[in-house]
């Protein structure tokens, strides 16, 4: 668990992302994926994606389906929270 202001927000490059080695959905719907992709274009990302630092690169622990929307834009980088987990 994140302790109360344990994370920042920083920007940082899709290519450093890793999706969760244990994802929370056993499947993700390719059109919810578009559908957030459309909104994600139109009005930009309202809530950052949550990351955890591993060995030099990002594990997604929250936001994989707007992660998904994201790298279908073709966005090469994004602002993020990154937490310090325990």
């Amino acid at each position: 668990m994140a302790k109360k202001d344990t994370f920042e927000i920083k920007t940082i490059a899709l290519g450093l992302i890793d999706r969760p080695i244990e994802p929370d959905r056993m499947s993700i719907d390719p059109d919810y994926i578009e559908e957030l992709s459309k909104s994600i274009s139109e009005i930009g990302l309202m809530n950052p994606i949550g990351l955890r630092p591993v060995n030099g690169r990002f594990e997604i622990v929250d936001g994989d389906r707007r992660f998904l929307a994201i790298q279908k834009l073709g966005i090469k980088e994004i602002k993020a929270r990154v937490l310090h987990l325990d």
